[in-house]
């Protein structure tokens, strides 16, 4: 790969000489897309989308991930803060690039509302399907211990299971699903208990302050998440100075079934590259350990991080 240095204008206005390339950055700016998606945002055939991408892949401006079947693009390690600075104005300019923002937001969106839909219809009989890794009951029990006198976020409670586990020790307990049904299932839950909070929003845009938490649980959510990476700043911001992360989630797996049947976005995740997005969103002594789960074919992980600073990501 010839990675284009932001000292290399030359290559810079060669590889961005197309506006379809401009565009393609401009939309991978709002996130991770496949190319079916980006298709069908900017209106152009497979073959262009495809070849430009191709290029922007050569010159290190786009990197991808693999996703079962599907392949997702997203900006690349060459798009450095100087050379997005370069990008920036001549993405702003061109002619469609509001449209370009409205159409990956659009995108996004679906992905949320598929999300929230499923587990609308899932609310109240949701334990009595088997969702891969959610076989951990011994495992969440000893997690959620030991928080006397701490303030816990459980980002993607569901219907409550982990959420009524730490309120038997946590000083507060913010739970917030994205999900309006299980929203009101966990109201009726924790009624009677008087540290535990109940909040519906997303995990892209949590709605508790900056520096307000010790502790955040993303227990089996982030491959339920439109944009995880997204999910794991904001688990950082709203986590106070030495804050503890945990993310509990499944390994990379191929089984597609699990999109329709489980309302799954993603399939897994390889630990070592969640450690990464952790760490790019500001965490530190990062740990992952491999759990077994209930699911013959599907393993899962648990990674720990620590805030390790004041910075809000």
């Amino acid at each position: 790969m010839n990675e284009i240095k932001p000292s290399d204008p030359v290559s810079l206005f060669r590889a961005l000489s197309e506006e379809a390339r401009l565009r393609l950055l401009g939309m991978l700016s709002a996130g991770e897309f496949s190319v079916q998606e980006l298709t069908e945002a900017l209106k152009m055939p497979q073959s262009t989308i495809s070849r430009h991408l191709g290029r922007l892949r050569e010159a290190g401006l786009v990197e991808t991930r693999r996703d079962g079947t599907l392949i997702f693009y997203s900006k690349g390690s060459g798009v450095t803060a100087e050379v997005w600075e370069f990008i920036e104005p001549r993405l702003s300019n061109l002619p469609a690039h509001a449209e370009d923002r409205k159409a990956a937001q659009r995108l996004l969106d679906r992905r949320r509302q598929a999300s929230q839909a499923y587990f609308d219809r899932m609310a109240r009989r949701y334990s009595e399907v088997t969702e891969p890794g959610g076989s951990w009951e011994a495992l969440a029990g000893a997690l959620a211990m030991g928080y006397d006198g701490k303030d816990v976020a459980d980002a993607g409670a569901g219907e409550g299971e982990l959420t009524l586990r730490l309120a038997a020790s946590a000083r507060m307990v913010y739970a917030i699903d994205h999900s309006r049904e299980m929203v009101k299932l966990l109201r009726e839950k924790t009624r009677r208990l008087k540290n535990v909070v109940v909040s519906e929003g997303d995990l892209e845009d949590l709605p508790l302050d900056d520096a307000s938490c010790d502790v955040v649980f993303l227990s089996q959510v982030l491959h339920h998440c439109a944009q995880p990476k997204k999910a794991l700043k904001e688990a950082h911001r709203i986590l106070r100075r030495n804050g503890r992360l945990i993310v509990i989630d499944l390994d990379e797996h191929q089984h597609e079934w699990t999109r329709k049947q489980l309302g799954d976005q993603w399939l897994g995740f390889d630990p070592e590259e969640v450690r990464a997005w952790t760490q790019d969103a500001g965490f530190a002594a990062l740990q992952v350990h491999d759990e077994p789960t209930a699911h013959e074919a599907l393993d899962a992980f648990v990674l720990t991080g620590i805030k390790a600073d004041a910075r809000v990501t």
